[in-house]
């Protein structure tokens, strides 16, 4: 059996939905949005105003100042042991450094070229 009335009806309704459906789910979503920065900005709100009407101490204490019951000198062995790695790993480096580049430079040069006659040795 057929419901013509309920059928017409179903009919109008997906007209009317083809025609604003899209414009729905636009909006919607955009309200959806809306919210969620209307929440965030509320908050910034609410700290912002606490940050405003909190008050801040005027004064700040500080512990009275008292001399070191023991007097305190920087380890000197210390220092210059780091001192003399640091030195000897510069200087290893530095040298290092020196004869990669003369082994270059020695690559670079080319050789002289031995003559193929040969050399008679005059005795007296």
């Amino acid at each position: 059996k057929a419901n013509k009335a309920g059928i017409k009806a179903l009919e109008d309704k997906l007209h009317i939905l083809a025609l604003y459906g899209g414009a729905y789910v636009s909006l919607r979503n955009q309200l959806e949005h809306e919210k969620k920065q209307l929440s965030f900005i509320k908050a910034r709100y609410d700290q912002a105003m606490v940050d405003a009407t909190q008050s801040l101490p005027q004064k700040f204490v500080v512990n009275t100042a008292y001399p070191a019951e023991e007097k305190s000198y920087p380890i000197r062995w210390l220092i210059v042991l780091f001192t003399m790695l640091s030195t000897f790993m510069l200087a290893v480096i530095v040298a290092a450094g020196i004869e990669r580049f003369s082994l270059d430079n020695e690559k670079k040069k080319p050789r002289p070229q031995l003559s193929t006659k040969r050399f008679h040795l005059k005795t007296f």
